[in-house]
């Protein structure tokens, strides 16, 4: 009788465990539609009034690590495609779009361990024959529809280092929690001991 109360105790330890620590921490992927808002005039030295860069729309992917119920950090890589427009010395003008792309790091601040976080990191951003960099704080949402998968909104403001453009961000997007062994080890463990405790039960 002991030794079945303990089979039964070890394997709703190791599945709460394991749902703990897949809530609380551990490797996640995501990925975002992004739509960055910025105003860069005169980018190039294109004559006469030089070339005006607008706003980009596109696509990222993010690899994160989450260490504690209030701290995290992410790797971002961003996909943009932005639109430009030139003055001609004849007075008309062209336009266009060209592709760029964000790269950088990122830590977060879980509010009270909640689904709310602050955001603040470092950005390279590579475009139109400009490679800048921007350090970023922005806020975010997410909202877990399972113990893995995870829906998130943020928005961020983005401050130039190089030169002294402020540009708006903001991002869709949604995210998954990985696995970890000690997860799966515990999964095991857990799955071992249920079919123990049937063995017992029946023989």
């Amino acid at each position: 009788m002991k030794l079945k109360s303990l089979t039964i105790a070890l394997a709703l330890a190791a599945t709460s465990a394991s749902s703990f620590a897949a809530e609380k921490q551990g490797f996640y992927i995501g990925a975002f539609g992004d739509y960055y808002d910025n105003s860069w005039e005169n980018v190039r030295d294109y004559a006469p009034g030089g070339l005006d860069v607008d706003d980009s729309t596109g696509w990222g992917l993010e690899l994160g690590y989450r260490f504690s119920d209030y701290w995290s950090a992410r790797l971002e890589y961003a996909d943009m495609d932005f639109d430009w427009k030139a003055e001609l010395n004849d007075g008309t003008s062209v336009s266009g779009s060209e592709s760029g792309k964000r790269y950088g790091i990122d830590g977060l601040y879980h509010f009270g361990g909640g689904p709310f976080y602050g955001i603040f990191g470092l950005k390279n951003l590579d475009a139109v024959d400009e490679d800048l960099m921007f350090a970023n704080v922005g806020a975010g949402y997410q909202h877990y529809f399972t113990d893995n998968f995870a829906f998130n909104a943020e928005t961020s403001l983005y401050q130039g280092l190089d030169r002294g453009y402020t540009d708006v961000g903001a991002k869709l997007g949604h995210r998954y929690q990985l696995a970890q062994p000690e997860q799966v080890l515990l999964q095991v463990l857990a799955q071992l001991a249920l079919v123990r405790f049937d063995h017992q039960r029946y023989s």
